[in-house]
């Protein structure tokens, strides 16, 4: 019964960690189309970084 215990606790704290980790790659994945969409990615605010540099 102990084990038993302990194995549904095991469990549910690694599906807990898991739906965890969905939602934050579901936010990246979001973030990325808005960044695509919108035209705000990372390698567009360095080439814009670089442009303000050089004026």
């Amino acid at each position: 019964m102990l084990n038993f215990k302990k194995y549904c606790e095991l469990r549910l704290c690694q599906t807990n960690q898991k739906s965890k980790h969905q939602k934050r790659n579901q936010e990246d994945v979001k973030r990325r189309k808005d960044d695509r969409r919108f035209g705000t990615g990372s390698n567009k605010r360095e080439i814009q970084k670089a442009k303000e540099e050089k004026l």
